[in-house]
């Protein structure tokens, strides 16, 4: 498979165009948080040869979540690039937008851990057609 990975560039641009959509604050609040969750998707797949799409989708999401590189939209940040990942790379999500922002929630709280992220990303996501 040929992976397409975001970059810490698509990131921010994705991250800006949120911001201007729905409002909060613009700003990087910690470029290294955001290197270094943007290089969750490469580890995965460099250490992990079998990993799905959804996996390293999920890996990716959760540390924009987690990491708070942005001054303001991190939840979205992270859901935006897990849908993006994952079109760029062969799927789509199956879910309701209520239901992916419930979940991002909860994640974001610390209310499921990264494996039942990554379990549930991979129940809500099918092939593109």
């Amino acid at each position: 498979m040929i992976w397409r990975f975001l970059t810490v560039e698509n990131i921010i641009a994705l991250q800006a165009e949120q911001i201007d959509l729905y409002g909060g604050s613009h700003g990087l609040r910690d470029f290294g948080l955001l290197e270094s969750a943007v290089s969750r998707a490469k580890n995965k797949v460099n250490y992990e040869p079998d990993a799905t799409v959804p996996q390293v989708a999920a890996s990716l999401s959760w540390g924009l979540v987690k990491n708070h590189a942005f001054i303001d939209g991190n939840k979205r940040i992270g859901l935006v690039s897990l849908i993006v990942f994952l079109g760029a790379n062969g799927y789509r999500s199956v879910k309701s937008p209520m239901e992916e922002s419930a979940m991002v929630l909860r994640a974001a709280a610390s209310e499921i851990t990264e494996d039942e992220w990554t379990a549930w990303v991979e129940r809500s996501v099918a092939p593109l057609a």
